[in-house]
């Protein structure tokens, strides 16, 4: 039996919590976004994860600076959630390439598993 819209809503629901729990409570779906095509493909240059995201470079580099660490001149503190790291793309210089950071595998590890725990036990019932 396929699950239902209410089903998927309910899995889609608690993903979010999950992501609100082990990133921040204000992750904007834009983050969330990177973040996902980031996990899906390590090593992802930033032409590509523009063109699948339909996102201006700009805000993807707005958004991928939020998922780094950063430090911040103004108030002179690191900032950012640490997920995401940027590597110099090995063929094209000019490019970056990113990848989850320990601390962003861990999280989606943790999310995915209780989405997958979660999914499990609405459709068994």
């Amino acid at each position: 039996m396929a699950p239902t819209m209410a089903t998927w809503a309910s899995i889609h629901s608690h993903i979010l919590q999950k992501v609100r729990e082990n990133i921040s409570w204000d992750l904007p779906v834009q983050q969330w976004q990177v973040l996902c095509e980031v996990a899906a493909n390590p090593g992802i240059n930033s032409s590509e994860l523009k063109n699948r995201l339909n996102m201006t470079g700009g805000s993807l580099s707005r958004n991928i600076k939020m998922l780094s660490r950063f430090y911040d001149q103004k108030t002179a503190k690191q900032k950012g959630y640490d997920l995401i790291e940027a590597q110099i793309d090995p063929y094209e210089r000019r490019s970056r390439i990113y990848f989850l950071t320990t601390k962003g595998q861990k999280a989606m590890m943790d999310i995915f598993k209780a989405a997958k725990a979660f999914n499990l036990d609405i459709i068994s019932k």
